[in-house]
Protein backbone atom coordinates (compact mmCIF):
# COMPACT_ATOMS: atom_id res chain seq x y z
CA UNK A 1 0.00 0.00 0.00
CA UNK A 2 1.45 3.45 -1.19
CA UNK A 3 0.10 6.76 0.13
CA UNK A 4 1.85 9.71 -0.75
CA UNK A 5 0.19 13.16 0.66
CA UNK A 6 2.73 15.73 0.31
CA UNK A 7 4.94 16.36 1.96
CA UNK A 8 4.59 12.44 3.49
CA UNK A 9 5.85 9.54 1.19
CA UNK A 10 5.04 6.30 2.80
CA UNK A 11 5.21 2.92 2.05
CA UNK A 12 4.09 0.06 4.50
CA UNK A 13 5.67 -3.16 4.03
CA UNK A 14 4.67 -5.45 7.40
CA UNK A 15 7.04 -8.42 5.97
CA UNK A 16 10.68 -6.13 7.65
CA UNK A 17 11.03 -4.95 10.58
CA UNK A 18 13.31 -1.99 9.43
CA UNK A 19 12.04 1.12 8.60
CA UNK A 20 14.20 3.63 6.30
CA UNK A 21 13.19 7.21 7.39
CA UNK A 22 14.38 10.16 5.26
CA UNK A 23 14.14 13.72 5.44
CA UNK A 24 14.02 15.71 2.12
CA UNK A 25 14.66 18.86 1.52
CA UNK A 26 14.40 20.57 -2.36
CA UNK A 27 17.87 22.70 -1.78
CA UNK A 28 21.03 21.94 -3.91
CA UNK A 29 24.37 23.20 -5.36
CA UNK A 30 22.95 24.88 -7.77
CA UNK A 31 21.63 27.36 -5.13
CA UNK A 32 24.93 28.77 -3.67
CA UNK A 33 25.42 31.62 -3.18
CA UNK A 34 27.97 33.29 -6.11
CA UNK A 35 31.03 33.15 -4.50
CA UNK A 36 30.25 30.67 -1.88
CA UNK A 37 29.76 27.41 -3.93
CA UNK A 38 30.07 24.58 -1.40
CA UNK A 39 27.59 26.22 0.68
CA UNK A 40 24.62 23.38 0.80
CA UNK A 41 27.44 21.16 0.83
CA UNK A 42 29.16 22.07 3.76
CA UNK A 43 25.98 23.04 5.89
CA UNK A 44 24.05 19.76 5.26
CA UNK A 45 27.48 17.92 6.31
CA UNK A 46 28.22 19.78 9.45
CA UNK A 47 24.65 19.16 10.36
CA UNK A 48 25.11 15.73 12.16
CA UNK A 49 28.47 17.03 14.37
CA UNK A 50 26.49 17.80 17.70
CA UNK A 51 23.81 19.50 18.91
CA UNK A 52 23.07 22.55 21.47
CA UNK A 53 22.76 19.59 24.02
CA UNK A 54 25.17 16.68 23.01
CA UNK A 55 28.42 16.91 21.32
CA UNK A 56 29.39 14.79 18.45
CA UNK A 57 30.64 12.21 19.93
CA UNK A 58 27.25 11.78 21.96
CA UNK A 59 25.28 12.19 19.30
CA UNK A 60 27.58 9.02 17.53
CA UNK A 61 27.23 7.00 20.76
CA UNK A 62 23.09 7.26 20.62
CA UNK A 63 22.51 6.94 17.21
CA UNK A 64 24.88 3.81 17.18
CA UNK A 65 23.51 2.70 20.42
CA UNK A 66 20.24 2.29 18.09
CA UNK A 67 22.04 -0.25 15.80
CA UNK A 68 21.33 2.66 13.26
CA UNK A 69 23.37 5.30 11.46
CA UNK A 70 22.49 9.14 10.48
CA UNK A 71 23.23 9.72 6.94
CA UNK A 72 23.41 12.99 5.08
CA UNK A 73 23.11 13.32 1.31
CA UNK A 74 23.70 16.45 -1.07
CA UNK A 75 22.13 15.63 -4.49
CA UNK A 76 22.12 17.76 -7.32
CA UNK A 77 18.34 19.14 -7.04
CA UNK A 78 18.10 17.96 -2.78
CA UNK A 79 19.90 17.50 0.64
CA UNK A 80 18.74 14.86 2.44
CA UNK A 81 19.09 13.70 6.40
CA UNK A 82 18.19 10.16 7.67
CA UNK A 83 18.78 6.17 8.16
CA UNK A 84 17.57 2.68 8.59
CA UNK A 85 16.70 1.51 11.82
CA UNK A 86 14.63 -1.40 13.93
CA UNK A 87 10.79 -0.17 14.06
CA UNK A 88 10.75 -0.60 17.82
CA UNK A 89 13.79 2.29 17.73
CA UNK A 90 11.76 4.29 15.55
CA UNK A 91 10.67 6.69 18.38
CA UNK A 92 13.91 7.36 19.47
CA UNK A 93 15.42 7.54 16.26
CA UNK A 94 13.12 10.59 15.56
CA UNK A 95 13.92 11.82 18.81
CA UNK A 96 17.72 12.26 17.86
CA UNK A 97 16.74 13.23 14.24
CA UNK A 98 14.49 16.28 15.45
CA UNK A 99 17.45 17.60 17.49
CA UNK A 100 19.99 17.58 15.12
CA UNK A 101 18.05 18.95 12.83
CA UNK A 102 16.47 21.93 14.80
CA UNK A 103 19.34 22.29 17.14
CA UNK A 104 22.43 22.05 15.75
CA UNK A 105 25.60 23.26 17.36
CA UNK A 106 27.56 24.88 14.37
CA UNK A 107 30.52 25.05 16.20
CA UNK A 108 33.70 27.17 14.61
CA UNK A 109 35.50 24.08 15.16
CA UNK A 110 33.50 21.35 13.64
CA UNK A 111 32.56 23.77 11.15
CA UNK A 112 36.22 24.04 10.16
CA UNK A 113 37.02 20.21 10.30
CA UNK A 114 34.01 19.64 7.37
CA UNK A 115 36.01 22.41 5.77
CA UNK A 116 39.25 20.34 5.64
CA UNK A 117 37.38 17.22 4.71
CA UNK A 118 36.09 18.77 1.52
CA UNK A 119 39.62 20.23 0.86
CA UNK A 120 40.75 16.82 0.54
CA UNK A 121 38.50 15.51 -1.39
CA UNK A 122 38.81 18.17 -3.56
CA UNK A 123 42.93 17.23 -3.75
CA UNK A 124 41.84 13.39 -4.09
CA UNK A 125 39.45 14.20 -6.66
CA UNK A 126 42.68 14.82 -9.20
CA UNK A 127 44.09 11.49 -8.94
CA UNK A 128 40.59 9.81 -9.89
CA UNK A 129 40.49 10.78 -13.80
CA UNK A 130 36.65 9.19 -14.52
CA UNK A 131 35.73 11.80 -11.66
CA UNK A 132 37.77 14.93 -12.90
CA UNK A 133 36.73 14.21 -15.97
CA UNK A 134 32.94 14.08 -15.32
CA UNK A 135 33.78 17.69 -13.06
CA UNK A 136 35.00 19.57 -16.57
CA UNK A 137 32.43 18.37 -18.43
CA UNK A 138 29.98 19.42 -15.92
CA UNK A 139 31.55 22.94 -15.87
CA UNK A 140 32.41 23.21 -19.47
CA UNK A 141 28.46 22.45 -20.56
CA UNK A 142 27.30 24.58 -17.90
CA UNK A 143 29.78 26.89 -17.58
CA UNK A 144 28.09 30.36 -16.86
CA UNK A 145 25.04 29.20 -14.58
CA UNK A 146 24.55 27.78 -11.22
CA UNK A 147 24.74 23.92 -12.49
CA UNK A 148 28.43 24.13 -13.60
CA UNK A 149 30.39 23.32 -10.14
CA UNK A 150 30.30 20.57 -8.07
CA UNK A 151 28.57 19.56 -4.58
CA UNK A 152 31.90 20.76 -2.96
CA UNK A 153 32.21 24.20 -4.96
CA UNK A 154 36.07 25.35 -5.51
CA UNK A 155 39.17 25.68 -3.49
CA UNK A 156 38.43 29.33 -3.82
CA UNK A 157 35.09 29.52 -2.93
CA UNK A 158 35.26 27.29 0.61
CA UNK A 159 37.75 29.71 1.65
CA UNK A 160 35.13 32.33 1.71
CA UNK A 161 32.54 30.80 3.32
CA UNK A 162 32.61 31.42 7.29
CA UNK A 163 30.30 29.72 9.93
CA UNK A 164 27.49 32.49 9.89
CA UNK A 165 27.17 31.91 6.63
CA UNK A 166 26.65 28.44 7.56
CA UNK A 167 24.14 29.16 10.26
CA UNK A 168 22.18 31.61 7.93
CA UNK A 169 21.98 29.01 5.45
CA UNK A 170 20.74 26.64 7.97
CA UNK A 171 17.81 28.92 8.78
CA UNK A 172 16.86 29.31 5.58
CA UNK A 173 16.21 26.43 3.99
CA UNK A 174 15.64 23.84 6.61
CA UNK A 175 11.85 24.79 7.05
CA UNK A 176 8.52 23.08 6.88
CA UNK A 177 7.68 25.02 3.59
CA UNK A 178 10.38 22.69 1.67
CA UNK A 179 10.03 19.92 3.73
CA UNK A 180 9.40 16.03 1.89
CA UNK A 181 9.33 12.89 4.21
CA UNK A 182 9.93 9.70 2.39
CA UNK A 183 9.63 6.34 5.17
CA UNK A 184 9.29 2.62 4.56
CA UNK A 185 8.44 -0.49 6.25
CA UNK A 186 6.23 -1.66 9.06
CA UNK A 187 4.71 1.76 9.48
CA UNK A 188 1.27 3.65 8.18
CA UNK A 189 0.79 7.64 7.09
CA UNK A 190 -0.82 8.51 10.35
CA UNK A 191 1.82 6.73 11.96
CA UNK A 192 4.56 9.06 10.90
CA UNK A 193 2.40 12.09 10.63
CA UNK A 194 2.60 11.81 14.80
CA UNK A 195 6.02 10.45 15.36
CA UNK A 196 7.38 13.26 13.14
CA UNK A 197 4.71 16.17 14.68
CA UNK A 198 7.28 17.56 17.18
CA UNK A 199 9.65 17.71 14.33
CA UNK A 200 7.17 20.03 12.03
CA UNK A 201 6.45 22.11 15.17
CA UNK A 202 10.16 23.38 15.93
CA UNK A 203 11.01 23.67 11.93
CA UNK A 204 10.17 27.16 10.79
CA UNK A 205 7.60 27.88 8.29
CA UNK A 206 9.99 29.40 5.97
CA UNK A 207 9.30 29.80 2.41
CA UNK A 208 9.93 26.89 -0.90
CA UNK A 209 13.22 27.83 -2.79
CA UNK A 210 12.86 29.36 -6.58
CA UNK A 211 14.44 26.84 -8.79
CA UNK A 212 13.72 29.41 -11.85
CA UNK A 213 17.34 29.39 -13.08
CA UNK A 214 19.04 30.69 -16.19
CA UNK A 215 18.77 27.41 -18.75
CA UNK A 216 21.98 26.58 -19.53
CA UNK A 217 23.35 27.84 -23.33
CA UNK A 218 24.18 25.00 -26.12
CA UNK A 219 27.87 25.32 -26.37
CA UNK A 220 29.72 25.36 -29.80
CA UNK A 221 31.64 22.05 -30.62
CA UNK A 222 34.68 21.91 -28.77
CA UNK A 223 37.38 19.34 -27.38
CA UNK A 224 39.03 20.18 -24.24
CA UNK A 225 41.91 18.34 -22.59
CA UNK A 226 43.06 17.66 -18.98
CA UNK A 227 46.90 16.85 -19.37
CA UNK A 228 47.38 13.78 -17.09
CA UNK A 229 50.67 12.54 -17.16
CA UNK A 230 52.55 8.82 -16.90
CA UNK A 231 48.48 7.79 -17.16
CA UNK A 232 47.81 4.00 -18.77
CA UNK A 233 44.35 4.71 -20.21
CA UNK A 234 42.11 8.08 -21.22
CA UNK A 235 38.51 9.41 -19.82
CA UNK A 236 36.54 10.76 -22.86
CA UNK A 237 33.07 11.90 -22.77
CA UNK A 238 31.11 13.36 -25.37
CA UNK A 239 27.75 15.04 -25.11
CA UNK A 240 25.63 17.95 -24.87
CA UNK A 241 22.54 19.54 -22.56
CA UNK A 242 19.23 18.13 -23.29
CA UNK A 243 15.84 18.73 -21.93
CA UNK A 244 14.36 19.01 -18.31
CA UNK A 245 13.43 16.28 -16.51
CA UNK A 246 9.69 17.58 -15.93
CA UNK A 247 9.81 17.61 -19.94
CA UNK A 248 7.22 15.54 -21.26
CA UNK A 249 9.59 13.43 -23.68
CA UNK A 250 11.96 12.78 -21.11
CA UNK A 251 11.00 8.88 -20.22
CA UNK A 252 10.75 8.09 -23.48
CA UNK A 253 14.73 9.70 -23.95
CA UNK A 254 15.93 7.68 -21.20
CA UNK A 255 14.92 4.55 -22.70
CA UNK A 256 16.04 5.32 -25.74
CA UNK A 257 19.60 6.06 -24.25
CA UNK A 258 19.36 3.09 -22.05
CA UNK A 259 19.12 0.77 -25.21
CA UNK A 260 21.57 2.21 -26.94
CA UNK A 261 24.35 2.59 -24.25
CA UNK A 262 22.48 2.07 -20.67
CA UNK A 263 23.52 -1.98 -19.86
CA UNK A 264 26.47 -3.78 -20.46
CA UNK A 265 24.49 -5.94 -23.61
CA UNK A 266 23.82 -2.23 -25.64
CA UNK A 267 24.47 -1.40 -28.56
CA UNK A 268 27.67 1.17 -27.73
CA UNK A 269 29.19 -1.49 -25.47
CA UNK A 270 28.50 -4.28 -27.74
CA UNK A 271 30.08 -2.46 -31.01
CA UNK A 272 32.29 -0.22 -29.00
CA UNK A 273 33.93 -3.25 -26.69
CA UNK A 274 32.57 -7.08 -27.76
CA UNK A 275 33.61 -6.63 -31.24
CA UNK A 276 36.35 -4.09 -31.60
CA UNK A 277 37.80 -4.44 -28.40
CA UNK A 278 38.37 -0.47 -28.64
CA UNK A 279 37.48 0.06 -24.76
CA UNK A 280 37.10 -1.59 -21.66
CA UNK A 281 33.31 0.00 -21.24
CA UNK A 282 31.36 2.37 -23.22
CA UNK A 283 28.25 3.72 -21.76
CA UNK A 284 25.71 6.64 -22.52
CA UNK A 285 22.92 8.15 -19.26
CA UNK A 286 20.70 10.64 -19.81
CA UNK A 287 20.93 13.01 -16.13
CA UNK A 288 17.62 15.17 -15.57
CA UNK A 289 18.15 18.66 -14.43
CA UNK A 290 15.27 20.92 -12.68
CA UNK A 291 16.40 23.66 -16.07
CA UNK A 292 17.86 21.19 -18.98
CA UNK A 293 19.62 18.09 -18.77
CA UNK A 294 22.68 16.42 -19.98
CA UNK A 295 22.69 13.65 -22.30
CA UNK A 296 26.40 11.81 -22.81
CA UNK A 297 28.25 8.52 -23.47
CA UNK A 298 31.39 7.64 -22.37
CA UNK A 299 34.38 5.64 -22.48
CA UNK A 300 37.63 5.04 -20.70
CA UNK A 301 39.68 3.61 -24.54
CA UNK A 302 41.64 0.43 -24.28
CA UNK A 303 45.49 1.23 -24.73
CA UNK A 304 46.54 -0.10 -27.87
CA UNK A 305 48.72 -3.32 -28.43
CA UNK A 306 51.59 -2.77 -28.16
CA UNK A 307 51.23 -0.96 -24.94
CA UNK A 308 51.32 2.74 -25.08
CA UNK A 309 51.01 5.54 -22.56
CA UNK A 310 47.82 7.97 -23.24
CA UNK A 311 48.95 11.37 -22.19
CA UNK A 312 46.06 13.30 -21.27
CA UNK A 313 42.55 12.20 -19.33
CA UNK A 314 39.93 14.77 -21.86
CA UNK A 315 36.52 15.07 -22.60
CA UNK A 316 34.61 16.22 -26.08
CA UNK A 317 31.81 17.97 -25.75
CA UNK A 318 28.85 18.43 -28.82
CA UNK A 319 31.72 17.76 -31.41
CA UNK A 320 30.77 16.62 -34.88
CA UNK A 321 33.87 15.56 -36.61
CA UNK A 322 36.12 12.72 -36.28
CA UNK A 323 39.30 14.42 -36.54
CA UNK A 324 40.25 18.28 -34.68
CA UNK A 325 42.99 20.75 -35.18
CA UNK A 326 44.91 22.18 -32.49
CA UNK A 327 44.30 26.08 -32.13
CA UNK A 328 47.94 27.96 -30.86
CA UNK A 329 49.53 31.02 -30.89
CA UNK A 330 52.89 29.75 -30.36
CA UNK A 331 54.60 26.52 -31.83
CA UNK A 332 54.42 23.69 -30.32
CA UNK A 333 57.63 22.67 -27.90
CA UNK A 334 60.22 21.04 -29.10
CA UNK A 335 60.28 16.82 -28.02
CA UNK A 336 63.10 14.91 -27.78
CA UNK A 337 62.64 11.84 -30.03
CA UNK A 338 62.55 8.36 -28.94
CA UNK A 339 65.32 5.77 -29.80
CA UNK A 340 62.62 3.84 -31.12
CA UNK A 341 60.50 6.27 -33.49
CA UNK A 342 59.82 9.97 -33.72
CA UNK A 343 57.11 11.26 -30.72
CA UNK A 344 54.80 12.92 -31.98
CA UNK A 345 53.12 16.21 -30.64
CA UNK A 346 51.74 16.15 -27.69
CA UNK A 347 50.44 19.06 -25.01
CA UNK A 348 53.14 20.62 -22.70
CA UNK A 349 52.51 18.97 -19.26
CA UNK A 350 50.38 21.70 -16.37
CA UNK A 351 49.82 20.82 -12.54
CA UNK A 352 47.02 18.54 -12.20
CA UNK A 353 46.69 20.43 -8.87
CA UNK A 354 45.21 23.22 -10.45
CA UNK A 355 42.51 21.03 -11.92
CA UNK A 356 40.37 21.70 -9.19
CA UNK A 357 40.35 25.60 -9.25
CA UNK A 358 38.56 27.29 -12.11
CA UNK A 359 40.74 30.27 -13.42
CA UNK A 360 44.17 28.77 -12.32
CA UNK A 361 47.06 30.22 -14.00
CA UNK A 362 48.46 26.51 -14.24
CA UNK A 363 45.10 24.40 -15.19
CA UNK A 364 42.97 24.05 -18.10
CA UNK A 365 41.03 27.72 -19.17
CA UNK A 366 38.26 28.17 -20.94
CA UNK A 367 39.44 30.98 -23.45
CA UNK A 368 39.41 30.71 -27.07
CA UNK A 369 43.52 31.29 -26.88
CA UNK A 370 46.02 29.21 -24.51
CA UNK A 371 46.52 31.57 -21.28
CA UNK A 372 47.80 28.19 -19.27
CA UNK A 373 50.43 25.61 -19.43
CA UNK A 374 49.30 22.62 -20.89
CA UNK A 375 45.77 23.74 -22.15
CA UNK A 376 44.76 23.61 -26.18
CA UNK A 377 41.43 24.86 -26.87
CA UNK A 378 40.94 22.46 -29.99
CA UNK A 379 37.83 23.25 -32.64
CA UNK A 380 36.46 20.71 -35.44
CA UNK A 381 37.65 21.27 -38.73
CA UNK A 382 34.28 20.74 -40.02
CA UNK A 383 30.77 20.78 -38.81
CA UNK A 384 30.08 17.47 -41.10
CA UNK A 385 30.82 14.08 -39.76
CA UNK A 386 30.49 12.39 -36.45
CA UNK A 387 31.22 13.35 -32.89
CA UNK A 388 34.84 12.37 -32.22
CA UNK A 389 38.30 13.46 -30.65
CA UNK A 390 41.84 13.08 -31.88
CA UNK A 391 43.74 11.10 -29.96
CA UNK A 392 47.59 11.70 -29.81
CA UNK A 393 49.28 8.41 -27.59
CA UNK A 394 52.84 8.57 -26.67
CA UNK A 395 55.54 5.40 -26.40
Amino acid sequence: MIAAPDPFIVVTDESTPLVHLHLWFPVGPPLDPAGMEGLTALTIRSLIRGTRRRSRAEVEEEVEGLGSELVTMTQRQAIGIGGTLLSRHLERFIAILTEVVTEPAFTDAEIHKTLREMYAELETLVDDDSALARRWFRRSLFEGTPYAHGTNGWKESLARITPDDVRAWHGQWLTRASLVVGASGPLDQGGVKTALAPLLAALPAGEAPDWRLPEAPTPAPRIRVVDKADRGQAQILMGQPTIAATHPDTLALGLATTAFGGTFTARLMQEVRVKRGLSYGAYAHLAGERVGGTTCSRRPPRPPTPPRRWRCCAMSIGGSSPRASRTTSSPSPARTPSRRSPSPWRPPRCSPRSACAPGSSTGPTTTSTPTGIGWRPWTPRSSVGSSASTWIPTR
